[in-house]
C-alpha cells in the first residue's frame, strides 16, 4: 500500500468513526418524533438517565439447559427526565401494537396516513385516553423513577449473553406504599436526603414500578439541582439493598438539567 493509500484509507477511517459518533449524538438535535427506533433504545437502556443495578434476582423459572443461570438486575430509569419520557412516548407512538384500545375506525383512518401523521394519530390517543401519562408531557411536580428488570443469560464457561427485552418486577407487585415509602430515598453528595412520597406497582403501561419524589423541599428549595453534582436512589425490595447513581453534570438536554 502506498502513502498516500495509506493516508487515504486513514482519512475514510476518521471520517467514519466521525460519523458513527455524530449518528450516535444526533437525536439530541431533533424532535423526537424524529427519532428513529434505535434513537430510543439507545435512550431508555444506554443513557445517563439510566443505571443497571448490581444487585441480581432470580431469573426465569423455565427449565434450562445444564450449566446456564438466569440473572435478572433492576433497571432503573429517571422516567421524568425529557429524553426518557419522549422516547418512550416515541416507541408507543411507532408501535402499531399499542396497549391503548383502538376502534376499528381508527384503524381504517390510519391505514391513510403516512408514518409521521399515523404517530401522532397514536399519540393524540393516549392523550385522549389519560391525559396524565407520563409519557405525554412529563410531571412537573415530581422526580419520577422507574424500575423494570435487565435478564442476564450466565452460559458455561463463564460466558455472558444479555437478554435486551426488559421484564416486569413481580417483587415489587405485592409491595404496600406504606412498606416502601420509609426504606426509599434519594440522596445526593451535599447532604440531601428527598423522601419516597408515592409508590405505584408495575401496571400494563410497561414502565414499571414508579417512585415519586417530590421536587421541591419543605423549604420550597429545588430537591435536585447542578451543584448536588450525584443523585443516587436508595431502596430495599425483598430484602436487598438497590442503589442507583447518577452523574447530574452528564444529564443536561436542552441546556438545563433533566431530572
Amino acid at each position: 500500500m502506498t502513502r498516500f493509500r495509506a493516508f487515504q484509507y486513514l482519512g475514510f477511517l476518521l471520517f467514519l468513526l466521525c460519523s458513527l459518533n455524530l449518528t450516535a449524538k444526533g437525536w439530541k438535535d431533533k424532535p423526537y418524533l424524529e427519532w428513529t427506533r434505535e434513537n430510543c433504545l439507545k435512550i431508555i437502556n444506554h443513557s445517563p438517565w439510566v443505571y443497571i443495578s448490581n444487585t441480581p434476582f432470580s431469573g426465569t423459572n423455565l427449565p434450562l439447559p445444564e450449566g446456564e443461570i438466569w440473572v435478572r438486575y433492576p433497571l432503573i430509569r429517571i422516567l421524568s427526565a425529557e429524553p426518557i419520557y419522549r422516547a418512550q412516548l416515541r416507541l408507543y407512538s411507532m408501535n402499531q401494537n399499542s396497549e391503548d384500545s383502538i376502534q376499528i375506525s381508527d384503524l381504517k383512518d390510519e391505514r391513510s396516513m403516512n408514518d409521521e401523521q399515523s404517530a401522532q394519530a397514536r399519540i393524540q390517543r393516549l392523550i385522549k385516553t389519560d391525559q396524565a401519562d407520563i409519557r405525554v408531557a412529563g410531571d412537573p411536580n415530581y422526580i419520577v423513577i422507574s424500575i423494570s428488570m435487565h435478564q442476564i443469560r450466565l452460559l458455561t464457561g463463564g460466558v455472558h449473553a444479555v437478554d435486551e427485552a426488559v421484564f416486569p418486577l413481580p417483587e415489587l407487585d405485592s409491595i404496600q406504599p406504606a412498606a416502601i415509602i420509609p426504606i426509599t430515598f434519594l440522596k445526593t453528595k451535599t447532604g440531601k436526603r428527598v423522601p419516597l412520597m408515592r409508590y405505584r406497582a408495575p401496571q400494563q403501561d410497561k414502565l414499571g414500578a414508579l417512585f415519586y419524589f417530590s421536587r421541591t423541599l419543605a423549604n420550597g428549595e429545588p430537591a435536585i439541582n447542578k451543584a448536588d453534582k450525584e443523585v443516587e436512589l436508595e431502596t430495599w425490595i425483598e430484602g436487598k439493598k438497590v442503589l442507583a447513581k447518577f452523574n447530574l453534570s452528564r444529564m443536561i438536554y436542552k441546556g438545563k438539567l433533566e431530572i
